[in-house]
């Protein structure tokens, strides 16, 4: 949770020291709010979080460049990766 009461689905890369060197916050989130009882599976990840704000990033670290995302909902795969692969780029 931030300091000012917002949830995100988030992700962290750490140093070797243990320092947080970048985060990101799940961008797509899929499913529904709300219990759904004709449904046989419920995916209810919109009812505890909200969609990330920070974009695709990615850091150079580790001898290399990285970037990350969380799982593969929808919206998620080929765009996803291709903004990074252009973050990348840019080192």
């Amino acid at each position: 949770m931030t300091p000012d009461g917002h949830h995100f689905n988030t992700s962290i890369f750490v140093d070797k020291a243990g320092a947080i060197v970048g985060k990101y916050r799940k961008v797509h989130l899929p499913g529904h709010d709300e219990l759904d009882p004709k449904r046989t599976h419920q995916h209810l990840e919109k009812r505890y979080f909200e969609p990330g704000d920070l974009g695709f990033p990615a850091w150079r670290m580790l001898g290399g460049v990285l970037g990350m995302c969380i799982c593969n909902g929808p919206g998620a795969g080929r765009e996803t990766y291709r903004v990074l692969g252009l973050r990348a780029s840019r080192w």
